[in-house]
């Protein structure tokens, strides 16, 4: 105990008398690299220099400070990181689908720091997003804005300070899909077969038609006995087996463009249900 004592005492005292230095600040620089301002024009073979992140100087005649990390960005661009002004990384749920009016909610209250799309976005140069609460009813959730800060443990940690806050509106065709159930894909030949003003009505169609059934070929039973319904909330669990296993997706009706990918939130399918057995049985994507 004496030694621990004699150990602890001195910095216990150096911290009384405020003499304990703060951390030295990290410094990286990038040099002879194309520097796109964007408001300030550009730079050609300038340096750039970072203290702990933030930019001290950047110019052709910026000197480095010794000691620090220097990366050489011959034939290559800097620019400032990018924003993404309608985003839903780092959302553990993004839907409120109880109300028509769910204001009340806040996409602040359910960010995921640990989110892989962070890391990855981050790598492509994203720096800045405005996270929106879903399209599932015409008044959505309070937005936030977040910088992407990889290795934060909390959601708070994410939270761009001072940035103005917003509400998601959804109006229009978005909100109003039909759930519990698909319809079935028209080919590009059925939407190229129709004349294009009369498309809308086609889709009108459509929907008054819409049951929740999904249709297969005639008399294949297969076909019926491999599909597996998956809701909004439970679709995310089919869709890394299916990308391990090189699976399709379902096809859906995109208003009057044709044919879209949509994603495996729905169904499991081949983007012609209507002439294709599913590719992946329930079993096959149990994780």
């Amino acid at each position: 105990m004496a030694l621990v004592a004699a150990v602890l005492i001195p910095e216990s005292a150096a911290r009384l008398s405020g003499q304990v230095q703060a951390p030295a600040p990290s410094v990286d620089a990038i040099r002879n690299a194309t520097l796109i301002t964007v408001s300030r024009g550009t730079i050609n073979n300038g340096t750039i220099v970072m203290r702990d992140g933030k930019i001290a100087a950047i110019g052709t005649n910026v000197q480095i400070p010794a000691g620090a990390t220097v990366v050489d960005g011959t034939g290559k661009f800097v620019t400032p990181g990018l924003i993404d002004a309608h985003s839903h990384i780092g959302n553990d749920t993004i839907n409120e689908g109880a109300t028509a009016v769910s204001s009340i909610t806040d996409m602040g209250q359910v960010l995921n720091p640990t989110n892989i799309a962070i890391q990855r976005d981050l790598a492509g140069g994203l720096t800045t997003a405005n996270i929106l609460h879903g399209s599932a009813k015409p008044i959505g959730g309070g937005s936030v804005t977040i910088k992407l800060r990889w290795g934060v443990k909390k959601g708070d940690d994410l939270i761009f300070e001072g940035s103005m806050p917003g509400i998601k509106f959804a109006l229009g065709e978005n909100p109003k899909r039909q759930g519990g159930g698909i319809i079935v894909s028209p080919t590009d030949a059925d939407i190229a077969a129709i004349p294009e003003g009369q498309r809308h009505l086609y889709v009108l169609q459509r929907r008054v038609a819409f049951t929740p059934i999904i249709r297969t070929p005639a008399g294949d039973t297969q076909a019926e006995l491999r599909i597996m319904m998956v809701s909004d909330g439970d679709g995310y669990r089919a869709v890394m087996p299916l990308v391990r296993m090189g699976r399709g997706k379902m096809m859906g009706v995109d208003h009057n463009k044709g044919p879209r990918f949509v994603g495996a939130s729905a169904a499991l399918m081949t983007p012609d249900a209507a002439t294709t057995p599913p590719l992946a049985a329930p079993s096959e994507i149990e994780d």
